[in-house]
């Protein structure tokens, strides 16, 4: 495990590049990655700045949200409402232009007949997302139970049937089906058109699994599943990313999530066969991992590997959430030194949000809701 001191001298200067950054002109998408930022922070150290934080970004993003000021590019910083609201966080202003928002959101998946984007932080799948983490909640289940039937057709008559020519499908959590297939889960996990979802993830996970190949090492191949999958053709194209966003470590997740709720103890055998061969990979030649940030690098791996043990509890994923913290710790120590963050800093995904909340959730050592906002 990596010093506490060098975490918490990781967490210092990235809280003043924050704040330094926080000077200059900021998305709505960064102001929502802040809202998890100044969430976890408060369950920390229980700061009452922070909370002021949570409630003045939260206003703002929902005010240039309703007035049409900013476009509704991502849902991931709503995903803790409840979690706000049950803490007594928000305040009584704040609180009202979450019901406001309930109902806009409500009126825009009514409206949408946009093709189903494969992100389930945006466009319907963010919708929907979003109202699950909202439940119990008796207009947002209503809402659900009305357009879900129709969101479910689309999507299985989308991917991968209606593909163009030389179209790729991937299996990614971003702008692949794997993420959408989390958000199908957790409505399942709700009660929620259960039989529909079921045969949806079953038809799902069996073509997945058909498409997986044999690891072989000295072959370079090192991904069980494939990253994309040609949607005419059927033909299987393997990487070796092994990270929060692609490859086997959210397929591995996944399966174990299934299983949970199916019982189906297949999915548990290979997710054990997924999962504890991705321990093996280590070096940048076996799972591309270059930089410290959640999407593509260490921070995203080490969670990752939190909640595969929380799941499982299989004692061999607290090894490899070990090894990936102290990675995360060690990476971030030369970017930030190396100011590889410049301008970028405030992004959730690719920035030092997302590692700065996967350093603050080791130091919290209690399940915190935060890791749900990314689907883990």
């Amino acid at each position: 495990m990596p010093k506490l001191e060098d975490i918490n001298s990781c967490l210092e200067k990235i809280h003043t590049i924050v704040q330094n950054e926080r000077s200059e002109d900021v998305c709505s998408e960064q102001k929502q990655g802040l809202i998890v930022y100044y969430y976890l922070r408060y369950k920390l150290y229980g700061e009452a700045s922070d909370a002021r934080q949570i409630n003045q970004l939260l206003s703002e993003v929902i005010d240039e949200i309703l007035t049409g000021f900013t476009e509704l590019t991502s849902l991931h910083g709503f995903l803790i409402v409840n979690d706000l609201l049950h803490d007594k966080l928000l305040n009584a202003e704040v609180t009202g232009k979450i019901y406001q928002l309930d109902t806009f959101l409500a009126s825009q998946i009514a409206l949408s007949g946009e093709a189903i984007s494969l992100n389930p932080f945006q466009g319907v799948i963010g919708i929907v997302h979003y109202f699950v983490e909202r439940l119990p909640n008796p207009e947002v289940e209503k809402c659900l139970w009305r357009h879900i039937p129709l969101v479910l057709e689309r999507f299985a008559h989308q991917y991968p049937h209606q593909a163009t020519k030389g179209a790729e499908v991937g299996l990614g959590m971003i702008n692949g089906i794997t993420g959408v297939l989390f958000v199908l889960l957790k409505l399942c996990e709700k009660g929620l058109y259960v039989n529909d979802i079921k045969a949806i993830i079953y038809c799902r996970l069996a073509h997945m699994i058909s498409c997986r190949q044999e690891i072989d090492f000295f072959a370079e191949r090192f991904s069980l599943f494939p990253e994309v999958i040609q949607a005419n053709t059927g033909e299987c194209v393997f990487g070796r990313r092994m990270t929060w966003s692609d490859g086997d470590l959210n397929k591995s997740l996944f399966l174990y999530k299934a299983c949970n709720i199916f019982q189906d103890a297949k999915f548990e055998q290979v997710a054990n066969l997924v999962g504890l061969n991705t321990l093996l990979r280590k070096t940048k030649k076996t799972t591309a991992v270059r930089r410290a940030c959640f999407y593509a690098g260490a921070a995203g791996v080490a969670q990752t590997y939190r909640s595969l043990y929380t799941m499982s509890q299989q004692p061999a994923y607290q090894e490899g959430y070990a090894y990936w913290i102290k990675r995360t710790v060690k990476l971030l120590k030369q970017e930030i030194e190396a100011e590889y963050y410049q301008a970028k800093a405030l992004d959730l995904f690719r920035g030092l949000i997302g590692s700065a909340l996967v350093l603050l959730d080791y130091l919290l050592q209690t399940p915190s809701a935060w890791s749900k906002t990314l689907l883990l």
